[in-house]
């Protein structure tokens, strides 16, 4: 977590839609067309940073969520 948000490193991530938090300990998410990553876990795929132009249909980030990097991220590309 990095301030209110998902986050890989210290990027904000904008995961695809429908991702939601399973666990708290670890912290777990299930990601769409990825499964289950926690804390720690290695994922790939692509993503396209953004810097401070959000992706289509994306309106705003959270307030308490770093915008300097954020990162768009599609599993398997």
């Amino acid at each position: 977590m990095v301030g209110g948000c998902l986050s890989i490193d210290t990027s904000t991530v904008i995961w695809p839609n429908g991702t939601a938090v399973v666990a708290d300990d670890p912290l777990t998410i299930d990601v769409p067309g990825l499964g289950r990553v926690a804390v720690g876990d290695h994922v790939g795929g692509g993503g396209d940073p953004y810097g401070n132009q959000l992706p289509s249909g994306i309106d705003a980030i959270p307030s308490d969520c770093p915008s300097d990097e954020v990162i768009a991220f599609y599993p398997g590309k």
